[in-house]
């Protein structure tokens, strides 16, 4: 493939560029309309008004009660960004570093991949469906807290994925690394995977990491490990894994790993397979769109392993890591019940389709018997098409998830926000400045709006509850 005269812009990356341009401000427009959640949005937002900064440190960094959870940057970025930015314009401002960060996902993406020539357009467009698509990703721009945690998990890791591919290491670029792996896992435990990512692709020796800042940043994890065991054992996570019985732990673990291969378990349950096998359609495309991506997957790795051409190598490397985060999200399997517990993984994933779909296209395209490229040329169009529903189903997800929260404005906040636990005098002026916001305009659950026909091939993520087989 020629590469275009410096000072000449590729029309292959123009038309690319435009296209996850447009399909992320419809996302990001999506997730924007989304009122603020009530269950755990609104009792942090109450905790952070009766409460000073110092404390609410002190409290998630150094007095943490044992809980499975251990976030002690959470609740204090906040509170800083309630008392300090939003200052009366929560929605604008919580919903506005969400679809800030939906942009940079996206566009961190985009950075990754080498869009070369038009088959490489197109099987840039699915990947972008499938990190856009797979319903892991709902749980990263429904926003349960007030700006969202996975959708910034999702940024660091493409950050540091695009450190790792840069042509050379830098010295900035480890900074960089180190700085945003290290506030990845202190954020939340599952980003310990971003400088996990990090550590494992500079001893692949991929271009932008060095052994160097990997040793330093593996230090730092250690250390921040040792510290959350010593001042926080998880008591609750050890508790309930133990009352579990063999296969139950098996299949949690098991959960996560799945969730991103087939799509199934759900939720903490099978729901896909078994309504698949009921002919429900939307199930059918999750389903096979899944399996049959894996398949390619795992077809492109086989194929292409032997091959001595150093892109190949380099995408093997993103491959391999992308394997160990894969099986590493398995020790969140308790929380499986949770759609985005992998969600780390589903970055990895999505880059190595594009890898899998760009040589399978350049393999079709050799293809001379007609039979042959016809089936292939069908496939294409099926990964095309089963991804460009999924993708739309999460436009669906997200007009569902606006109705329900709704709902709960209106008839469960003394149920889901807890309003009992702190002083009416905090909360009622709170929720008389925010309710009428979140109920404007008021929202009609989308199998109201959307024909019926559609629904039957965009519904799914709503499992189990409306996804029971009848």
């Amino acid at each position: 493939m020629v590469e275009p005269r410096p000072g000449v812009v590729s029309p292959h990356r123009v038309v690319f560029h435009s296209y996850a341009l447009l399909v992320a401000a419809a996302v990001a427009y999506a997730a924007y309309m989304v009122p603020l959640n009530v269950n755990d949005s609104l009792k942090h937002l109450f905790f952070v008004e009766t409460h000073d900064f110092f404390y609410i440190v002190y409290r998630d960094l150094i007095n943490a009660l044992g809980g499975a959870d251990w976030r002690p940057l959470h609740l204090p970025l906040t509170q800083l960004t309630y008392k300090y930015l939003a200052q009366g314009h929560e929605h604008l401002v919580f919903k506005g570093i969400l679809v800030a960060c939906v942009f940079l996902t996206v566009g961190l993406f985009v950075r990754v991949l080498e869009v070369k020539s038009w088959p490489d357009v197109l099987a840039a467009a699915i990947a972008l469906l499938v990190l856009l698509g797979h319903h892991s990703f709902g749980g990263a721009v429904e926003a349960v807290y007030p700006y969202g945690v996975e959708i910034v998990l999702l940024v660091c890791q493409f950050a540091v994925l695009n450190i790792l591919l840069a042509r050379e290491a830098t010295r900035a670029g480890e900074i960089a690394a180190f700085s945003i792996s290290v506030f990845a896992i202190v954020f939340k435990e599952m980003g310990g995977f971003v400088g996990a990512t990090y550590i494992l692709g500079s001893m692949l020796r991929l271009p932008g990491g060095t052994l160097r800042s990997a040793g330093a940043l593996f230090a730092a994890y250690l250390a921040v490990v040792c510290y959350r065991f010593m001042v926080s054992p998880p008591r609750e996570l050890l508790a309930k894994s133990a009352v579990h019985e063999y296969f139950d732990i098996v299949l949690s673990a098991a959960a996560p790993v799945l969730n991103i291969l087939i799509s199934d378990p759900r939720l903490g349950q099978f729901v896909t397979i078994p309504q698949a096998v009921a002919g429900k359609p939307w199930a059918i495309i999750y389903f096979t769109s899944s399996l049959l991506l894996s398949i390619l997957i795992l077809v492109w790795a086989w194929s292409t392993s032997r091959q001595a051409d150093e892109s190949y190598r380099q995408e093997h490397k993103v491959a391999v890591i992308f394997l160990v985060v894969l099986l590493g999200s398995a020790m969140f399997g308790p929380f499986s019940n949770k759609d985005y517990v992998p969600i780390v993984a589903l970055a990895m994933y999505s880059v190595v389709s594009f890898y899998a779909l760009r040589w399978f296209f350049a393999e079709a395209l050799q293809v001379k018997r007609l039979a042959v490229y016809a089936v292939l040329v069908a496939l294409a169009a099926g990964f095309s098409l089963s991804w460009s529903v999924r993708a739309a189903g999460l436009i669906y997800y997200l007009r569902q998830v606006s109705f329900a929260y709704q709902r709960e404005w209106a008839f469960g906040l003394d149920r889901l926000a807890r309003t009992h636990e702190f002083s009416p005098s905090i909360t009622q002026p709170l929720i008389a400045r925010l309710r009428p916001e979140a109920l404007s305009p008021p929202l009609n659950h989308p199998h109201l709006v959307y024909p019926r026909m559609i629904t039957h091939f965009m519904r799914g993520r709503d499992c189990p509850e409306a996804c029971q087989l009848r």
